[in-house]
Parts: C-alpha cells; structure tokens; sequence
C-alpha cells in the first residue's frame, strides 16, 4: 500500500496499521487500497474474501469522539452514492455500539471493526497497541484557534505573529509552528507582493469543522443548563442577551436569528466570564440534560462584525455552523446549509 500525497504520514500509518490488522483477522483473502485525491477522502479499499467483495471510499480520522459522532454521520449521508469505511486509531466500545446504530462502518488499528454486508462483522473492546498518533500542529487545539481566525479573515496572514496570536487566543510562540504546519501540507504559500493566502479553504474549512468537533470545542465547553422557572422559552433568553452584549448566542437560537428560518429547540452561548456568574444574569441552572450549552470564548475573532446596537450579539456563522453539525436532525442540517451557503463560503471564495 502507497500513500497519497494528501494523506499525511500519520494518517497513513494509520491506514496501514489498521489494513494490516484486518488481514490478520483471517476472514480476508486480499485487501487492495487507491489512494484518491477527492476532497474529505484518503482513497479507496476493496476487500474480498469467500464472502465476496466489499468496495469502501475510505475516510482516515486518527481520532473521533463520541460528540463528533452526529456531524459526521450527516455529512456521510449526503453522499448516499458511495460506501464509506471509517479508518482511526481506535474505537471504544461506546463509541462501537454508536457507529454500529448509525450504520457507520468502520475498522481501527488495534482489530476492533464493523462490516454490515456482505458478510457482518463487529469486534469490539480489543485495547490499542500504542499512544495514538497525535495530529499535527495546525490541527491541534491551540492551532485550531489559528485557523479559525484565518478562515474568518484570511487577511490576518499578512499581520504580525503578535497579532495573529491574540486574535486566536494562543501562545505567541504556538504560532510560527502552526503556520508552518499549514504550510507543509499546502495550506498556505507565498503569492506576488510578500502575500500569504490560503490554499483550498473550502477544504481547511472541512478540517477545521472536523477539528473543532473533536478537539477544540470539548476544551471550550463550561455547562449544560436550563431555564430556571416555569413557562419560560428561548424567547425570553433572547430578550435577557439583549442586555449582556459579552454574551455571543450561537446553536439553533443562533441560526435562527441570523436566518429568520429556524424555531430554534437549543442554544449555545460563547461567554468571557466566568459561567456561574453568566448562570446567576441569565436564570440558568446546571442540567445535564438541558438545552443551553456555554462554551468559553477565545482570542478576539468570535463575534460576528457586522452586529447591530441595542440588537443581541450573534457568534460568527463559524461558529455557529461549527454547533449545527453536532446534530444530525434535518431540519437543523437544512438550515446549516444555509448558514454555510450564505455566510461562511463567500467569504472563502
């Protein structure tokens, strides 16, 4: 098996490792890879044994979260054309029994896999061999911060490093690294004049979203609360954030606001201060099964510009995309659509 210029080295590994353990399972008779050049895809897998044969389009993520689960399973079903095989570094039980009611087939490097036809396969709670591979530094949280500020201005490619790490919330020292990551992998290059710009940022775009899921925003995460009080809506939360313009509304109350097309059944709000005290202004109380969530804000870049006074501030629609994904209802995916088609691409192109 060869590796695809557009799958890094340890996504590669990944790929290989976890073939190799497939073959050892002893019900294959011949595995074959295609590295492609598709965007979101790292090639494809026949497998074939007395069974028949199987043809995936594969998809390397070395790591996936139980959160991330709903995002990624809309954007599979949108491609209802081709059969999708899940490659990472390992796969917990939990994380097993939800890929497997969501149909998501999938095979990791320590033999844990599912195959739905036409043979049916589901091995589960097999330990990883080994650390699991780590991304590289563009795609870790503090880089994620980065790139989330330079697809919502890819102009900031061209300020101080200074500037680039307050407006991502980093460490000054965090960014010549992660930029240069970018860059190894073609993200970034050099144009006329001294300029930098992005390179294929509809496709950083996918990877940032994927990173975002998994990575930064359980990092960002505070509570999960509710409306204290009896009869009270997302409505009445509306007319508080009014008040409290730290506050950034993002989710579906987001959306909806910023789309007038969605009656929203959740919200989440990005906050600067500390979430007890955001609890205490907005008549929230901690519950686990709520429908508010608070996220912690970073750097300087998280609010959309173009906000009105005396109107409730609205999260940028990258954020506010990023939220919709972590769902799978289609309603919500049909407004995503629509945030990502008018808010976030024309500034990409």
């Amino acid at each position: 098996m060869r590796a695809s210029k557009d799958v890094s080295i340890r996504e590669n590994a990944i790929l290989k490792e976890s073939v190799d353990t497939l073959r050892t399972i002893g019900f294959l008779q011949d595995v074959q890879f295609t590295p492609a050049r598709a965007q979101g895809v790292d090639g494809r897998l026949r497998l074939k044994g007395q069974w028949g044969t199987s043809t995936y389009t594969v998809e390397v993520k070395p790591t996936l979260t139980e959160s991330a689960v709903p995002g990624f399973v809309h954007r599979l079903r949108r491609r209802p054309d081709q059969r999708f095989l899940l490659v990472t570094h390992h796969v917990s039980p939990g994380l097993a029994e939800q890929l497997q009611r969501e149909r998501v087939e999938f095979v990791d490097t320590a033999g844990n896999a599912y195959i739905d036809h036409p043979i049916y396969l589901f091995i589960t709670g097999r330990k990883p061999k080994g650390k699991p591979i780590r991304p590289g530094r563009a795609f870790r949280p503090a880089g994620l911060r980065l790139l989330y500020a330079l697809l919502k201005d890819p102009r900031l490619l061209d300020k101080t490093q200074r500037t680039l790490a307050a407006a991502a919330g980093m460490a000054l020292g965090a960014v010549p690294v992660s930029l240069e990551d970018l860059r190894a992998r073609g993200y970034v290059r050099r144009a006329g004049n001294d300029r930098q710009i992005l390179v294929n940022p509809r496709e950083l775009l996918f990877r940032w979203e994927q990173g975002y899921s998994e990575l930064l925003r359980p990092k960002l995460f505070k509570q999960t609360c509710r409306l204290a009080g009896a009869g009270r809506s997302l409505e009445d939360l509306l007319d508080l954030l009014r008040q409290h313009h730290k506050i950034l509304l993002g989710g579906e109350l987001g959306a909806g606001v910023l789309t007038k097309y969605l009656r929203a059944e959740t919200a989440t709000l990005h906050i600067e201060e500390d979430e007890k005290s955001v609890m205490a202004a907005l008549r929230l109380l901690p519950d686990s099964g709520g429908n508010v969530a608070l996220l912690k804000t970073f750097g300087t870049q998280n609010a959309r510009d173009d906000g009105l006074a005396g109107q409730t501030r609205l999260a940028d629609p990258l954020l506010i995309h990023a939220e919709l994904m972590q769902t799978t209802s289609d309603r919500v995916q049909e407004v995503g659509k629509m945030v990502l088609e008018q808010f976030v691409l024309p500034r990409l192109t």
